[in-house]
């Protein structure tokens, strides 16, 4: 991001401080004049594209826009990060939780595994199975 970009972010952050209530204001009476205005707009996006809500989800929570989430995806050539088999339809985007950097595309399951990884559990649950392998 460029420091002009930031800036504009901060004072746009600043304003809105500023002028919190009017804003509001503004939006709540724009909003009562056109009732299902917003969800008649998304159910027409949805119509057009199936995968735009989850695609508006996926950009919302790893800031990853499609062209990039399907880069991922080519670069993998279309296998799990982890495993290395072939993804399915939907991957999950596995990313650090600290950073939000996001490492690549999972399945599910995969994803799920890192997860219980990067706790204290996995050493406990692999020495546990050190211990029962033998029966």
């Amino acid at each position: 991001m460029t420091a002009a970009t930031e800036r504009q972010k901060i004072q746009m952050r600043e304003y809105y401080q500023r002028n919190k209530e009017t804003l509001k204001a503004r939006s709540a009476h724009h909003r009562s004049r056109r009732p299902g205005y917003q969800r008649a707009y998304i159910n027409q996006r949805i119509a057009a594209d199936p995968q735009y809500r989850r695609f508006s989800a996926i950009k919302s929570a790893y800031g990853l826009t499609r062209e990039a989430y399907e880069a991922i995806l080519a670069f993998q050539k279309n296998q799990c990060a982890v495993c290395l088999k072939t993804l399915g339809e939907k991957p999950s985007v596995d990313h650090n939780h600290l950073t939000g950097k996001v490492r690549g595309l999972v399945h599910a399951r995969c994803n799920n595994a890192i997860g219980w990884a990067e706790t204290d559990v996995m050493p406990a649950a692999i020495e546990y199975l050190k211990r029962n392998s033998g029966e």
